[in-house]
């Protein structure tokens, strides 16, 4: 329903023909999408600093300083790692391209994934550094995304749009909170 309201609205922000008003239906329909990936994003965000936050809770303070220098090296090798992987990319012939794409997100995804499952004070370092990180770009892009909405349509239109989406928003996470808590409650117990 929240997309046909987005649609609407961009219908009515588009003044002209019925093909004008088409194209800003289409337009209306593509923000609800981007503001569905981004909220799942924050939603996704906000889980993971929860679960951060309860990792720094459980952790020593004076090993977390004492690990800090390798959390930087790891951060700084994997940022030249990804320079290089760049580099190497460009020499990949065409016909290699997918699959040499396909190999390094898998790294990637597997690298990530270790990052987040690891246990030491040295990832734990690294993950509140690319949160932080992660967070930043996020919050810079959504305020950037709003600034230029407003910029384009009306203030209202985009004040009422913006309340109808984080509504979803609120909605979905209660959602996604739910039916996490009730997988929880169907588990047997030791699994």
């Amino acid at each position: 329903m929240s997309a046909v309201i987005f649609m609407v609205a961009g219908a009515a922000d588009a003044v002209g023909d019925w093909l004008i008003m088409l194209a800003g239906s289409l337009i209306g329909f593509c923000a609800a999408l981007c503001f569905a990936m981004l909220g799942v994003g924050f939603v996704a965000l906000f889980s993971l600093w929860k679960e951060l936050v309860l990792q720094f809770r459980r952790a020593n303070i004076r090993s977390l300083l004492l690990s800090s220098p390798l959390a930087i090296f790891w951060l700084v090798l994997g940022l030249a790692a990804m320079v290089f992987i760049g580099m190497l990319a460009e020499k990949v012939p065409v016909f290699g391209q997918t699959v040499f794409k396909i190999l390094i997100w898998g790294v990637i995804s597997i690298a990530f994934y270790r990052l987040w499952t690891s246990r030491s004070h040295a990832g734990l370092m690294l993950r509140a550094i690319l949160m932080l990180s992660f967070s930043g770009i996020m919050v810079a892009a959504a305020a950037y995304a709003y600034w230029w909405i407003t910029t384009q349509t009306a203030l209202l239109l985009v004040v009422s749009l913006s309340t109808i989406g984080a509504l979803n928003v609120a909605f979905y996470s209660s959602s996604v909170r739910l039916t996490a808590l009730k997988d929880n409650l169907v588990k047997p117990p030791g699994a």
